[in-house]
């Protein structure tokens, strides 16, 4: 995973399946924006639900 000063954490989708258990734990934890990256270019943010809710 790495840090992009003008943007959110962010990984791509093979770094995000090897450490899913991980990006989980700190998304809930931090309650920061991680996006996942894609090859074709739709990429998608993991947030807690309860930052759904809110």
């Amino acid at each position: 995973m790495r840090k992009n000063p003008t943007m959110s954490n962010q990984t791509n989708l093979t770094d995000a399946r090897n450490n899913l258990a991980e990006i989980c734990a700190q998304v809930v934890a931090d309650r920061e924006v991680m996006i996942i990256t894609q090859p074709d270019g739709e990429n998608l943010p993991p947030i807690a639900v309860d930052e759904l809710e809110s």
